[in-house]
């Protein structure tokens, strides 16, 4: 018996003023095992140090009456929990906890790294190659061959069958900026979405709820929320999810979502029902055809070494095997998309970047945050106007122990460690291959 297994009923006991809650207790441990496996007690166990009544919480609570509630299988809770934690990018521990969870209820290897994958559309790239290095981990420890897993398709493709997963809508800012219309669509909207490798459905559903963790606009949770419903998600299940989020986000900012969901619920039941609307609007829903991938892929490699300051891509090997696809995309984005845009010199792109990393405020950007830092001061910019590039954030992420003071301790860090910049040989490789 593990020290969680006989510390639950002894704390129980003693508590006499809730009375018996062995029920409870014996729901969160077969919760609590079933994600974590034979280590399930590895991440929780800290907390009996900390506090006993802490530890009998998150079983009881988090896992037996959260997690283990009916209404939606734990195999489908741990997918959204990967997704919601990557692009959250705050809780490495818990994640790479989880994307093991994501294995022992069933998933495959290669869906595991879909859903990573899919993060980059709503949290970001540096949220998926976080999540990615976790999961390399994860599958380390399991022996897990990534090539025999397949792992990442060379050449996805649109899945021809099965329900369109998204209602695609024109831009809004496709007048004020066309090329933004542009990369979204093909990226977010295409290149992810067509991916093989995980379900429509099954991706809709975690996109849910990667943009509510994210805090998106009332209108984007109700495009995916209606998304969701006409992928066959029901009103209990879609419920289920918002529950599980008080979780992550906490209740205040689940409460305001309520009246979006009900709003949602409400429309879609006086609509035809979700197969009819499947059916009728196939042919303006299903993802635009995949752009050619010659069109900004097969130059990157020349892009990035002509520029003035070539930047440092080497942490890109480290999941280049794992997702070259993903590697692919973010730096045909960066590269042919972003970076090298006329209206932006080089050093203020940079120190928007750095402000830009600043202000997220996860631990996943740390290293990012410091290459960009490192990138400003090789295209021109003064050690000050870095500095002063995060202190701008104070009037907006505060002054306290939030994002700025973070951000003043990785600033210090970059600038007393310099490296340079590299750009490795078998990225070179990579970007030929396409």
């Amino acid at each position: 018996m593990s020290e969680s297994d006989a510390t639950g009923p002894a704390v129980v006991q003693a508590d006499s003023k809730r009375g018996p809650t062995h029920s409870r207790w014996d729901a969160g441990i077969a919760t609590i095992k079933a994600v974590g496996g034979d280590d399930y007690d590895r991440m929780v166990r800290p907390l009996l140090r900390l506090s006993p009544e802490f530890h009998r919480l998150l079983i009881e609570h988090g896992y037996g009456e959260l997690v283990g509630r009916p209404g939606l299988s734990l195999n489908t809770r741990e997918l959204v929990t990967v997704g919601v934690l990557c692009v959250m990018g705050n809780a490495p521990s818990a994640l790479k906890f989880h994307c093991a969870g994501m294995l022992n209820t069933g998933w495959t290897p290669r869906q595991l790294i879909e859903t990573v994958i899919q993060s980059s559309g709503h949290g970001g790239f540096q949220a998926a190659f976080g999540g990615l290095g976790l999961v390399r981990e994860v599958l380390r420890e399991r022996a897990v061959d990534l090539e025999t897993a397949g792992c990442d398709p060379a050449s996805p493709a649109p899945e021809a069958s099965g329900p369109a997963p998204r209602r695609w809508k024109p831009s809004p800012d496709a007048d004020i900026s066309p090329d933004s219309a542009r990369l979204i669509a093909e990226f977010a909207n295409t290149e992810l979405w067509a991916r093989p490798g995980l379900e429509p459905r099954d991706r809709q559903l975690v996109a849910l709820g990667m943009v509510i963790a994210r805090g998106a606009s009332a209108g984007d949770v109700q495009d995916h929320l209606d998304s969701c419903l006409r992928c066959g998600w029901t009103r209990i299940e879609l419920t289920e999810i918002l529950i599980q989020m008080t979780g992550y986000i906490g209740w205040p900012r689940v409460l305001a979502l309520v009246g979006t969901f009900l709003d949602v619920f409400e429309r879609f039941e006086v609509e035809p029902s979700a197969q009819s609307g499947r059916e009728e609007d196939r042919s303006h829903s299903a993802a635009p055809a995949l752009i050619e991938e010659g069109s900004r892929f097969e130059k990157w490699p020349r892009v990035w070494q002509a520029r003035e300051y070539p930047p440092d891509q080497s942490f890109l090997s480290e999941i280049a095997d794992i997702a070259p696809a993903l590697v692919r995309h973010y730096t045909s984005i960066a590269t042919r998309g972003i970076f090298v845009r006329p209206g932006l010199d080089a050093k203020t792109r940079e120190l928007v970047t750095v402000a830009a990393l600043a202000m997220a405020g996860r631990v996943v950007d740390a290293e990012p945050f410091k290459r960009h830092v490192n990138a400003a001061l090789q295209a021109g910019a003064e050690r000050e106007e870095v500095i002063e590039s995060v202190l701008q954030l104070l009037p907006y992420a505060g002054a306290g122990a939030g994002a700025t003071r973070q951000a003043m301790a990785w600033l210090d860090e970059a600038l007393r460690d310099r490296q340079p910049r590299v750009f490795p040989e078998p990225l070179a490789q990579l970007g030929e291959q396409v």
